[in-house]
């Protein structure tokens, strides 16, 4: 039998029956035994089956008891080597009402190929961050636990006039090494209800290799199902992950919201970070898509590292916009829309105390940052470098670029104050460049030394913790050039030097 249009295709199939009708014709008994050769139906396939049963049916009652036996089981998800069914039905009234009990026994459980390449597409997809170790592992462990993994359960299939309930008294999945990969316990589906199906029970994940998720499901008060999760630390290599707390409730519509929060450690774009902790609140729907975080929420960790740059424990408010929810995806992907009331951050850069302080953020991507008040100090307590930018913004995405404007830079070991400063920044692969750069150049001490001077040209470098700088200083009226200077200025050690070049004549010196 084959049918294109609904993928269908069977071979070597039939079925013989021995039948025993009572006088009247108002019942009788017999037994039926069939065989089919392969079955596809779509993406699903059987390489063979076969069963058998035997049915009694007299005074609007039946009974039966029936085996059926499956191999080469196989569907995008998952597939099975093997699969049996031994079980009874029993009805009255008809069937009106009746009971179906099965027991069930596999073996050879295995991902489905769908499934494994989205695992697999999934970690490509997070590369340099903590999530490709964490799918890999959670693959790779899969993959070893299907070989000699088996499955076994019972269930019970209800129909009366109240509706249609399913039960799970206990079901399990259990890997190669013996240890369960899912547990099903006391589980019940009522699909006959005004409210849609509802769902009661608990369940457990895990598995050698693979994360522990318990959980409880159950109906709630306007909801179809209520979902409580818990997974403790889940270590791949550097990285981890958990969900102390995780509730996610399906509405009748179908939309799902949830409430919980993660614990994340591991490699992020252009650095790592270790107990990040992040709040789950927001909803999905499959006309909308995901929102999370449709009010103000608090990021906390315990260390972030980018590049040279490691901040310390610390915590960030970031707020949504009056658009909606800060993260958000829809036709054109996924969107991220925040602000901050502000930043107080403090680390090191290289081997150099940081300490970094800011007034509003707000934060577009894919699109733009934008900071305001951004104060920088960097060094020891003995020689403070500091860097105080009126306005910063920034465009997102592999590399960091944008400008800055009305901006000071005060070196601790460069007795001159560099002012007014403006120009375009880039950030890439740990290293800041400062180009386009104009300033007012004055002497800090209290007698000036020196007419302020003017740069319209100056360029700046910060790269393993050491600052080179090109400047051509002009007279402010006439812009005529009066020096020339090279600098550079290690902040680990204060030290710096300096070239000077004036009317060809050059200087230098330590600082």
């Amino acid at each position: 039998l084959v049918c294109e249009q609904l993928g269908l295709d069977l071979a070597r199939a039939g079925a013989e029956l021995d039948v025993t009708a009572d006088r009247q014709f108002d019942g009788g008994e017999g037994t039926m035994s069939l065989a089919a050769g392969p079955l596809r139906f779509g993406a699903n396939a059987i390489r063979s089956a076969k069963g058998e049963a035997r049915v009694t049916y007299r005074k609007d009652a039946l009974v039966a008891h029936y085996q059926v036996g499956a191999e080469g089981l196989a569907s995008p998800l998952a597939g099975l080597s093997a699969l049996a069914i031994d079980g009874s039905a029993r009805s009255t009234g008809g069937l009106g009402r009746f009971d179906l009990q099965a027991d069930l026994d596999g073996e050879g459980l295995a991902m489905g190929r769908s499934f494994e390449s989205s695992l697999a597409s999934m970690a490509r997809s997070g590369e340099g961050t903590l999530v490709q170790p964490v799918l890999d592992r959670i693959r790779a462990s899969l993959s070893r636990e299907s070989r000699g993994s088996r499955l076994s359960g019972s269930f019970i299939l209800r129909q009366s006039p109240d509706g249609t309930s399913l039960v799970v008294p206990q079901a399990a999945m259990k890997g190669g090494s013996g240890k369960s990969l899912l547990s099903l316990s006391r589980l019940k589906i009522a699909l006959a209800s005004k409210d849609g199906p509802r769902v009661t029970g608990n369940f457990a994940i895990g598995g050698a290799g693979l994360p522990v998720i318990s959980g409880r499901m159950e109906g709630a008060p306007g909801a179809r199902l209520a979902l409580n999760i818990r997974m403790p630390e889940y270590r791949a290599g550097t990285a981890s992950l958990a969900l102390p707390r995780l509730v996610m409730v399906q509405r009748p519509g179908g939309a799902l919201g949830f409430s919980g929060e993660a614990r994340l450690s591991g490699a992020i774009p252009g650095g790592r970070v270790d107990g990040l902790v992040v709040p789950l609140e927001g909803n999905w729907s499959g006309r909308s898509g995901i929102a999370l975080w449709r009010k103000c929420v608090e990021l906390r960790f315990d260390r972030l590292e980018m590049a040279d740059l490691g901040l310390v424990s610390s915590s960030l408010p970031v707020c949504p916009s009056r658009s909606g929810a800060i993260v958000q995806s829809g036709a054109q992907g996924i969107r991220v829309i925040a602000g901050l009331p502000g930043m107080e951050l403090v680390g090191s850069l290289g081997s150099s105390p940081i300490r970094i302080t800011s007034g509003p953020a707000a934060v577009a991507w894919p699109g733009k940052i934008t900071v305001r008040d951004v104060s920088v100090a960097l060094g020891s307590p003995f020689y403070v470098s500091n860097f105080l930018i009126g306005k910063l913004d920034g465009q997102l995405g592999s590399v960091l670029t944008g400008r800055f404007e009305d901006s000071d830079v005060l070196l601790d070991a460069v007795p001159l104050d560099v002012l007014d400063a403006a120009g375009a920044w880039q950030f890439a692969d740990g290293v800041l460049t400062l180009a386009e750069g104009s300033f007012r150049l004055e002497d800090r001490e209290q007698v000036d030394r020196f007419q302020p001077l003017v740069a319209r040209d100056a360029v700046l470098r910060l790269a393993d913790n050491v600052i080179t700088a090109q400047a051509r200083l002009r007279e402010p009226q006439s812009l005529r050039e009066i020096v020339r200077s090279d600098l550079v200025h290690d902040l680990t050690t204060g030290v710096g030097s300096a070239d000077l070049f004036a009317d060809g004549i050059r200087f230098d010196g330590q600082l």
